[in-house]
């Protein structure tokens, strides 16, 4: 009997770990949350008519909808606001995918993109970008093949 207590005992400590340190935890209080914010462009520079995301992973698994806040427009100048819940006292990796509806000639163009590495080239919606731990703000960017977009990162 001690050693089937002893083992509930270790199993619940383990689980507790695993949901301390999950990917994308849920909206919690106790957690503070992480915010990306950023200004997206059309390739003519206008600003779209509509930025959808499609999908947010940390280290490598998505965020369920329920666990992130989604903002756009943030504001009347083309930006968004995301904010999800993470413990940062560990290692995470960020990925994230955006479609673009922009209207160019008189055309609609939808466009996907994601974390550039650079800030020049295009980032594809698979692109990885590094969260180190102890993050609390960052800088990153998203490119799609045919624009530029701006993106900061912060815990507020």
């Amino acid at each position: 009997m001690k050693k089937l207590i002893a083992m509930v005992i270790v199993l619940g400590m383990f689980l507790i770990a695993q949901n301390t340190y999950a990917q994308c935890n849920p909206k919690n209080v106790m957690i503070p949350f992480m915010t990306i914010r950023g200004n997206v462009l059309c390739p003519d520079g206008s600003i779209p008519t509509m930025v959808t995301l499609d999908w947010f992973k940390v280290d490598g698994v998505i965020c369920a909808d329920e666990n992130i806040n989604w903002t756009y427009p943030f504001s009347g100048n083309g930006t968004y606001d995301l904010q999800f819940w993470l413990d940062n006292s560990v290692d995470h990796t960020l990925q994230i995918c955006v479609t673009t509806e922009c209207n160019i000639g008189g055309n609609t163009v939808n466009v996907q993109g994601g974390f550039s590495a650079d800030g020049m080239t295009p980032g594809d919606c698979n692109a990885v970008t590094d969260y180190p731990l102890g993050t609390s703000a960052m800088l990153a960017h998203i490119v799609t093949p045919v624009q530029l977009s701006s993106f900061t990162a912060s815990a507020l």
